[in-house]
């Protein structure tokens, strides 16, 4: 169960605290968002190393994407790793540079990298996809995923 505790005022989160055993009272950084540019910085540097990350991966990606395409193999031609609202938006709405548009990244290069040999896409079992190398989470506190 999700709840949007940003539409929740302190009354009410208090209340639901004592019904479920006992209220904890929040950091005053929380409640003040004192660390929102910390938080906001942190994902810009991520997707800065996720960016960086896939263009080391580019030429390995790239050779395998090809061995793929000549074999009938596993080609992954788009996909798509963020928040699921910006994923429900089109991709013409979604090239605008807004802030649905930061919550998506595009991970078709990582995931060509990650297709073996015999055309099949290995994920690390215990490897969240925000640890995957090319990958960020562009979203973090939010629901993501990848299409």
């Amino acid at each position: 169960m999700a709840l949007l505790a940003h539409l929740w005022d302190m009354k009410k989160s208090k209340a639901l605290g004592d019904f479920c055993g006992g209220f904890v009272e929040p950091d005053k950084d929380t409640t003040h968002r004192s660390h929102l540019r910390w938080a906001c910085i942190t994902v810009q540097e991520a997707r800065a190393a996720a960016e960086k990350a896939q263009q080391l991966l580019q030429n390995v990606a790239n050779r395998k994407r090809s061995r793929q395409q000549e074999t009938g193999g596993l080609v992954i031609t788009k996909a798509l790793y963020g928040s699921q609202k910006a994923l429900k938006r089109s991709d013409e709405a979604r090239t605008a540079k807004d802030d649905l548009a930061l919550q998506v990244l595009d991970v078709t290069l990582p995931l060509n990298f990650l297709v073996n040999d015999s055309g099949q896409l290995k994920l690390h079992e215990g490897v969240k996809k925000s640890g995957i190398m090319g990958f960020c989470d562009p979203c973090p506190g939010n629901r993501s995923s990848c299409t």
